[in-house]
């Protein structure tokens, strides 16, 4: 083979080092968003430590209240403070000590009733969609089979979803929740389908929504962090699932 000219060694050697170049800023800016990434996190569980106590103090006080003779309004009111505030409880005590594995998923399993389980989770948020006037309409097919999850989990990735839609959803809007089942090769899929006629999600945002901390540029009038769709997603994903979302600016949204 013929051998490189000096002015061909020279621009190879000049290549080399402009690339040498480009990782290493590469490297840097990697290193800075993991930093970055990692005060963010801590930030977070400052936050979240700080509401364990308030919502310890709302607890106690529902409870206290839940023994005295209320009528049935009165007792449902209490009964959703106080099993809302033992459920957040808990889900700080996940953020702040836990990192759920797919081991950890695999040991806490149960075989759980789908339907009923999406049905807590409306209930639980009934008072919200009634205040904005917004009716949430449940479907699911006659038959559907007992899954094997980690309950709680999922049950808060339902709820997320459900929170999500409706904090997006204008006043007078309509979100309609469906469970089915899918008979599929040797098996079945069960879905959970949340859709509905809130803001929606511009195109370019799409591929990024499940990404913690990011929020569509149409989202940024209301409260958030940007970690409700990521949470869906890890949890989703832990149970070697598939989340699919169609959506389309100001006409709404569906999460599968």
């Amino acid at each position: 083979s013929k051998p490189f000219s000096l002015k061909e060694l020279t621009l190879l050697v000049d290549k080399l080092a402009e690339k040498k170049k480009v990782i290493r800023r590469l490297k840097e800016e990697m290193e800075s968003l993991h930093s970055s990434i990692q005060k963010k996190e801590r930030d977070l569980k400052r936050v979240v430590h700080d509401l364990k106590n308030p919502l310890l103090s709302m607890g106690a006080s529902a409870k206290r209240m839940l023994r005295r003779n209320r009528n049935g309004e009165e007792l449902r009111i209490l009964r959703n403070i106080y099993n809302s505030s033992v459920r957040l409880t808990g889900w700080i005590e996940d953020t702040l000590f836990s990192d759920h594995s797919s081991q950890q998923i695999k040991e806490e399993v149960k075989e759980v009733e789908i339907q009923s389980m999406v049905q807590q989770a409306i209930d639980l948020l009934k008072d919200a969609s009634r205040e904005k006037n917004i009716e949430i309409q449940f479907e699911t097919s006659p038959s559907i089979p007992l899954v094997y999850c980690q309950e709680q989990l999922l049950f808060r990735a339902v709820e997320n979803l459900l929170s999500i839609a409706l904090r997006y959803t204008p006043g007078g809007g309509r979100i309609d929740v469906t469970v089915s089942y899918i008979e599929w090769k040797n098996g079945g899929v069960v879905e959970i389908s949340i859709r509905d006629t809130g803001i929606g999600i511009l195109e370019d945002d799409i591929d990024r929504i499940f990404e913690p901390f990011y929020r569509g540029r149409n989202a940024l009038t209301e409260m958030g962090a940007g970690l409700g769709l990521s949470f869906v997603k890890e949890v989703v994903d832990l149970h070697r699932g598939r989340i699919l979302v169609q959506s389309e600016a100001q006409k709404g949204s569906t999460f599968s």
